[in-house]
């Protein structure tokens, strides 16, 4: 049996989330034998076990080859930009390069970040979007002024999205309810740099399993998210499983997956979207169900088992 070890971060995130749907499904579909690793000791030890028989995927840079029959590299993120901010994977984003000279395969999930990386060396596989809830949830009430979003304080710039969001809320004049799932080490500086604030209140949930959000914010909130580090955030996919609402920052890299209709570029053009989408909530759905089309189980499964 063909044996295939995804390694991902410690501290999880997308990578980490995307290894372990991706190795229970291929395994399920054809068999193989995948095993999702996200331990510092698994990391060092492949290093130096003789695993020419197998096949390594990892989002974590290597110090050298691991000596396998295929290593496969799968970069998420501008490691570029990374190595500029304060990190964890700060450190090992030197490695990239290195990596991307010695791997047999480098995947990337956009077309946006292979030709912002390695446009001569790659391949293109979107993510995989686990199944959070089964019975989708279409917003009721599309015009209760309620928000959420989902993000990682591990990053400063992350952090700011989150800020521009409150900045943007607040110049729509109405109450609103903002809640916000995620943690790290900069949520705290974050708090501190709140824009004065007279029509929101914030909620600050910190983690919380995917699942649980959106049985609590699906029924009647829009989700919002303000990013120039991401490339793809799995939270706006799996808010568009629920046919949730969503509302996203313009930039380069989300063009390749989300209609205009729900890219907001400036602060006016925010509460134009969120105007339009609250009138609207089957639009929304029709939206959703257009760009989810690219993220198709079946044929994403199939790109994985192809580099196999």
């Amino acid at each position: 049996m063909l044996k295939i070890f995804f390694i991902s971060g410690k501290q999880g995130g997308g990578p980490g989330e995307l290894f372990k749907n991706l190795s229970k499904k291929l395994s399920q579909k054809f068999g193989f034998g995948c095993e999702h690793h996200f331990s510092l000791k698994k990391w060092f030890l492949l290093h130096f076990q003789n695993r020419k028989n197998d096949i390594i995927v990892s989002s974590v840079p290597f110090l050298w080859r691991p000596k396998c029959q295929k290593f496969i590299l799968n970069i998420h993120g501008n490691f570029r930009k990374e190595q500029g901010f304060s990190s964890p994977g700060k450190i090992l984003a030197h490695w990239y390069p290195k990596n991307m000279r010695f791997a047999d395969e480098i995947i990337f999930p956009s077309k946006w970040l292979a030709n912002e990386i390695s446009p001569s060396k790659n391949v293109v596989i979107y993510n995989l979007i686990d199944e959070i809830i089964s019975q989708k949830n279409i917003s009721k009430n599309s015009q209760k002024n309620e928000f959420f979003t989902i993000t990682s304080f591990y990053f400063l710039e992350k952090g700011r999205g989150i800020l521009e969001i409150i900045e943007n809320l607040e110049k729509m004049q109405k109450s609103y309810i903002f809640h916000i799932f995620g943690d790290g080490k900069f949520r705290e500086k974050v708090k501190k740099n709140l824009p004065k604030m007279h029509f929101g209140t914030i909620f600050w949930h910190g983690f919380l399993p995917k699942k649980k959000i959106f049985e609590l914010m699906a029924q009647n909130s829009i989700f919002v998210y303000a990013s120039n580090l991401d490339v793809i955030p799995m939270g706006i996919l799996e808010a568009m499983q629920q046919y949730v609402p969503v509302c996203i920052k313009k930039i380069p890299q989300f063009q390749e997956f989300f209609e205009n209709e729900i890219l907001f570029q400036n602060d006016e053009d925010f509460i134009k979207k969120i105007n339009e989408i609250q009138k609207n909530s089957e639009n929304n759905k029709k939206i959703s169900q257009t760009i989810l089309k690219n993220f198709d189980e079946e044929n994403i499964l199939n790109a994985w088992k192809n580099l196999f």
